[in-house]
Order: C-alpha cells, then sequence, then structure tokens
C-alpha cells in the first residue's frame, strides 16, 4: 500500500506546482526561469512526498507498561507461493512493462537520429554539425547537430533565421532537457501532469529560440515560421524548427506586456510551503487514527479490555496463514528468524504506526511482516474506563524453513 500512497502524493504535487504554471507563469516572458521551474517541478513532486516530517498525536503514557504481546505466529516456507501472483505484483509487472517499452522507444528513436547521421552529408562548423539529406522534410535540431534538407539555402535571410533558431536550442542544451523529460515520463507514465510538464517546456525552447532568431526583424521571422510550417512528423526528442502550435510562438513575438513579472515568480514560495504543510498533513493521516475521545489521546499498553482482531485469535491465525509468504530471499538463503512487529490498534479500530523492533534480519522478512499487518481489517476497538483508546501491540511473526 506505501507506492500508490507514495503515487497519489507525487499526483497531487505536481497537479499543484503545474496549476501554478498555468496560472501564473505560462506564456510569459521570462522563458528562463519557465523553463528551469518546468524541469524542476516533476523532480519537487517526487521528492516532497519523501520528506520526513515529525508528528506525534499519541503521546506515550506517563507510566510504562509491558507492551501486549500476541501468541507467536509461525510460518513455514511454501514452495507452491513461489507460483502464486499477487495482484499487487501483477500491477507492477505491468507497470514496469510500460515504462520500459517506452524507454525502449526513446532508444530506438535516438538510434533512428544517429543512423539518419551515418547516411547524410556531414559539415563540421564551429560549435556544431550541419547534415544535410534529401529525407529530412523540416529543419531540426539534435544536440550538437542542425538537420536540413539538402536543397536548404543557409545564405538566404529565412535559412540565416532557421540557423540561429536551431542554434539557440543547441547552445542551450534543450535537447538534454528533452531526453530528461521523455526519460522521466516514460518512468513515471501514469502521472498525467509529468507529460503537461514536457509538453510546455518544449513550447518554452520554442519560445527561447524564436527570441534569438527574430532579433529585431520580428514580424519578418513570424513569415518565416508561417512559411515553414509543415505538417511533418518528428520524432518526440528532436528540435523541430516546425514545432505546433504556431500561434502561441506568434503571440509570444508580439506580446510585450511584462505584468507583475516578480510577483508572479515569487509565488512559487508559499505554493512550496503549502504543498510541505500539505504533505505533513498527509503524514500526520497515514500514522495516527482520527480519534473520537479527543480528552484522551494516550497510547496505552495495558489496558481492561484489550483490542481483539474480527474472529478472536483463531481467525487472526487463518488471516496470517493466508496472508504471509515466506520472501523468495530468505528462501534461497535459508534463512530462519523471528521478526517482531509493533502496531497501534487506534480508537477506530485501524492498524497504525507500524514497524518493526529489534536488529534487522533483512532478506525481505520485515518488508513482508509489515505488509501482512497493514493489510489487517480494522479491529474491534479496547477499551479503558468505558473510553475507547489506542492500544500498542507486539506481534512475533517466525519463519521457518522447513526441509
Amino acid at each position: 500500500m506505501l507506492l500508490p500512497i507514495y503515487l497519489i502524493k507525487v499526483l497531487i504535487c505536481s497537479g499543484v506546482l503545474y496549476t501554478y504554471y498555468a496560472l501564473a507563469l505560462r506564456d510569459n516572458h521570462f522563458h528562463q526561469w519557465n523553463r528551469y521551474y518546468l524541469l524542476l517541478a516533476p523532480f519537487l513532486s517526487l521528492v516532497l512526498p519523501l520528506l520526513k516530517i515529525p508528528v506525534s498525536l499519541y503521546p506515550s503514557a506517563d507510566t510504562p507498561a509491558p507492551l501486549i504481546t500476541m501468541q507467536e505466529f509461525i510460518i513455514n516456507n511454501k514452495p507452491v507461493a513461489d507460483f502464486l501472483v499477487s495482484p499487487g505484483l501483477l500491477t507492477g509487472i505491468l507497470y514496469g512493462l510500460v515504462a520500459t517499452g517506452s524507454l525502449l522507444r526513446i532508444a530506438y528513436n535516438c538510434r533512428r537520429v544517429y543512423l539518419l547521421i551515418k547516411k547524410s552529408r556531414v559539415n563540421k562548423l564551429t560549435g556544431y554539425q550541419l547534415v544535410e539529406n534529401q529525407e529530412i522534410k523540416s529543419p531540426f535540431s539534435f544536440f550538437r547537430n542542425i538537420f536540413l534538407h539538402d536543397d536548404f539555402n543557409t545564405d538566404s535571410k529565412e535559412g540565416q533565421q532557421i540557423l540561429r533558431h536551431e542554434l539557440a536550442h543547441i547552445n542551450g542544451h534543450h535537447t538534454t532537457d528533452k531526453m530528461l523529460m521523455e526519460v522521466l515520463c516514460a518512468m513515471c507514465w501514469v502521472n498525467p501532469f509529468f507529460h503537461l510538464f514536457k509538453r510546455e517546456l518544449s513550447m518554452v525552447h520554442e519560445f527561447i529560440a524564436d527570441k534569438a532568431a527574430a532579433e529585431k526583424d520580428t514580424a519578418d521571422y513570424a513569415e518565416t515560421i508561417l512559411y515553414m510550417t509543415l505538417d511533418s512528423k518528428l520524432l518526440a526528442t528532436v528540435n523541430n524548427f516546425t514545432h505546433k502550435p504556431v500561434k502561441r510562438r506568434i503571440n509570444m513575438l508580439f506580446n510585450t506586456h511584462k505584468n507583475y513579472s516578480l510577483m508572479k515568480k515569487m509565488i512559487v514560495f508559499p505554493v512550496l510551503t503549502a504543498l510541505v504543510v500539505f504533505i505533513s498533513c498527509l503524514q500526520k493521516n497515514d500514522s495516527v487514527a482520527q480519534t473520537t475521545d479527543k480528552k484522551d489521546t494516550t497510547v496505552y499498553s495495558f489496558v481492561e479490555k484489550p483490542p481483539t482482531f474480527p474472529g478472536g485469535e483463531k481467525a487472526l491465525m487463518e488471516f496470517l496463514s493466508k496472508q504471509i509468504h515466506y520472501p523468495k530471499e530468505a528462501v534461497k538463503k535459508n534463512v530462519n528468524a523471528t521478526i517482531f512487529v509493533n502496531f497501534v490498534v487506534a480508537t477506530d479500530g485501524s492498524i497504525q504506526r507500524v514497524k518493526t523492533v529489534g536488529p534487522a534480519k533483512g532478506y525481505g522478512l520485515e518488508d513482508e511482516s509489515i505488509r501482512v499487518v497493514k493489510a489487517m481489517p480494522n479491529w474491534i476497538p479496547g477499551t479503558q474506563e468505558g473510553k475507547r483508546v489506542a492500544v500498542q501491540f507486539n506481534l512475533p511473526i517466525r519463519y521457518q524453513i522447513t526441509k
């Protein structure tokens, strides 16, 4: 359950950061600022949910008492379990297949570009290579290569404008940006906001290159864009001169208004602060049950009536026997160990603050134990003096190889 929760947090963070961009930064003239923002925003979305903010709504009881330790549960290795595929594993496999397919597509497109270079006429110039081939329908750049049709006239006024445009892409290292975003979107393909970041970054690249190419003759350069706009299908990893939508590019050339530029940039700081606060609130909800009795938030280690698993201890043993799978790595290494899982049954019966105690045994034993405890249904809450209270438990799980 941890991974889906993390992905949801990433989705929320990226959605907030993209909304801020769409409302405050999009189609403004501070292109370099927007470029760096669009590059950093996806990575901030991945990092912010990982922040560990100390949260404690359950203070320890004033007088320490022995924790309630449940009967030890023994799990033997089951050879048949090696052939079972859990829904979570199946989902992970499908996710990985799509991500791998996307990465292979990127590698295939890059290979096509390099094969095109090999069969083309290449002129090495200062700071870049000019690649000419009759198969190239529209000018584009890829790293330090500019690709043109072999009949393209680089000495004409339009040719010089297009060269300046592509050189701006090269000098700005825009292909590196594109490759980075392509890989990120391939790995996080389920997040729609990452794809929106990639699309907007590509547009900002065009704004930067258009500004460098237009110089003082903006109207003439706008005509060049319209003239060169073709319905060409180029690779996603290249910088295409006829990048669409052309209307936004032309509007940007003639739009000289700069309203509240500094204020729009500075809004990012309260947005990030709000996200950090939001993540801390989510952590609070993840780790602590929302109690109905606000007068007593103590986590008890001994109570008059302890919480019980639905159906009793026998039902708990049946649940554990069905859910726990001996980790394959531990079976291969012939590892026998006892894992102590510490958890809290909250006042609403939910399982909270699950962790293992004692020296780590490794080989996936701790992860499997935590996973199963978190998968438990809600318990019947414990009571103290007639009121529902949170109670802490220890559950020993012994992993034992059967020869």
